[in-house]
């Protein structure tokens, strides 16, 4: 061959190669740039079938035995892996897989890294009570932890739980839409949750921090993350004493309430839209900590539930606001209800026609940067009863009617 035909020869293998890497490139978790979920990436356990009788391939070959339970295929799986790591695809990339009242659990040693992909519908039952749930459509225990991009539902009506982390694991979910009847995701123990893509949702909590772990809500720019539940426990509930609640990104919508700090734990709010058109935006509901340093946090009262808040401090706890943007209508921004302590060091806080911040009882106001205002014959502070609302302006700018 003469050199002018290598030439030829190594330009068309150069511009094959840059045609393949274009930027809508499918990376090896099955995803592309953008963070949306694809098929299965070479090599992924394909998992199909329905009710009771499933089958798990890859590369087109049988793993294990053909037509088994789901929780026998998923055994299998682990034992053909040997502890490397896994992409698992619930159906064919087109249909939802049904495994009926049976779960998928993952539990003990010899898992790698599980990456789940695909779609799985489930009506198992998750338990009575929320100290004795014992499963849902996809359990985590023994310290296991996954990532997930798949479609995940419970549709079991009385008590359905669609990701369930029991032990000291770590979720991962950076995709799908993740939704059961009871709870979208539980976090039942010390482990963790972060969430930083997808759709979840439920008629009761879409996520809730049942224990001492820790939840983290994210946005990261190539992903879209969505919270909503109408649930009168809150979108996202931090149950437990000792639970953290991490909120840098992502749109939580509710009902009566979008973040409820129940407790004693911690809720950390640096980024976000956090908001709901019944009643309160963020609860601390104990003597638990709120901490805000950034984000949008808004509450829209209704002829039916009346006032609105963006945030309520409603016993002994702690608020903090440093910075973002906080605002209601037909409400109170911000209420210190009895005998907690809001602190104000930035940030703008405003209300239409009700009041910017509101002290109801003998808790304490501290006001020392930051913007309060009220429009339309609001009050931009209010101090109810007997407490004390200290302000230190400048640098706080106080525009409105303040009381008394």
């Amino acid at each position: 061959m003469n050199r002018l035909a290598s030439i030829k020869i190594l330009l068309v293998i150069v511009s094959i190669a840059m045609f393949s890497c274009g930027d809508d490139e499918t990376s090896i978790d099955g995803t592309t740039d953008g963070g949306e979920q694809t098929s299965a990436p070479g090599g992924a356990y394909i998992i199909t079938g329905s009710e009771t009788s499933f089958t798990a391939a890859k590369g087109g070959k049988t793993v294990g035995t053909a037509s088994q339970s789901i929780q026998t295929v998923i055994d299998a799986i682990r034992t053909h892996a040997a502890g490397g790591d896994v992409f698992i695809q619930f159906g064919d990339g087109t249909d939802v897989l049904d495994v009926g009242k049976a779960n998928v659990t993952f539990s003990g040693s010899g898992w790698g890294t599980i990456t789940l992909l695909g779609r799985i519908t489930s009506a198992v039952l998750s338990g009575t009570s929320a100290a004795s749930f014992t499963t849902g459509t996809i359990l985590l225990d023994g310290g296991v932890s996954l990532n997930s991009k798949a479609d995940i539902e419970n549709t079991n009506t009385t008590i359905g739980i669609a990701v369930h982390n029991r032990s000291t694991g770590t979720a991962n979910i950076s995709g799908g839409a993740v939704s059961g009847v009871y709870f979208a995701v539980y976090n039942h123990s010390a482990g963790e949750v972060n969430i930083s893509g997808g759709a979840l949702s439920s008629t009761a909590s879409a996520v809730y921090n049942w224990a001492g772990g820790k939840i983290t809500v994210s946005e990261p720019t190539s992903t879209k993350t969505v919270i909503s539940s109408r649930a009168s426990e809150g979108t996202i509930c931090n149950f437990g004493a000792s639970s953290v609640l991490e909120i840098t990104g992502g749109t939580i919508t509710g009902g009566v309430y979008a973040i409820n700090n129940k407790r004693t734990g911690i809720v950390n709010i640096s980024g976000g839209n956090i908001s709901t058109d019944n009643r309160y935006a963020v609860f601390n509901g104990g003597g638990g900590a709120v901490n805000i340093s950034g984000g949008i946090i808004s509450s829209a009262g209704n002829s039916s539930s009346g006032y609105g808040f963006a945030v309520w401090n409603y016993g002994a706890g702690e608020v903090n606001i440093s910075n973002g943007t906080l605002s209601s209508t037909r409400g109170i921004s911000v209420l210190n209800e009895s005998t907690g302590v809001v602190n104000i060091s930035g940030g703008t806080v405003t209300t239409d026609s009700g009041r910017a911040v509101s002290n109801a009882s003998t808790g304490e106001v501290n006001i020392s940067d930051g913007t309060v205002s009220a429009i339309n014959g609001g009050y931009a502070v209010y101090n109810f009863s007997t407490g004390i609302i200290t302000i230190t302006s400048p640098p706080a700018v106080i525009t409105g009617n303040v009381y008394p």
